[in-house]
């Protein structure tokens, strides 16, 4: 799906004769992104092992929507 969502905002943005290398490009960007992550991933598996990984991901996850959640906030209700 996302690679769907990104192709419509290239067509967009990007001239026409340039979509598909830029296309190409982001798929190989994607793939480079995921073999660094998959390594990071699995050093920090071994390392602190995998329930705990998974609970520092949640608690991660909640921080990073919290802070989102305050700045919409901010950015709505406090700008008057």
């Amino acid at each position: 799906i996302i690679f769907i969502a990104s192709r419509v905002a290239i067509q967009k943005t990007v001239d026409h004769n340039y979509q598909g290398t830029v296309f190409g490009a982001s798929i190989l960007l994607t793939s480079v992104m995921a073999t660094f992550f998959s390594l990071i991933a699995a050093r920090t598996v071994g390392t602190l092992g995998y329930v705990s990984t998974l609970y520092l991901g949640g608690v991660g996850m909640l921080v990073a929507t919290v802070g989102v959640a305050f700045l919409v906030w901010k950015w709505l209700y406090a700008r008057t």
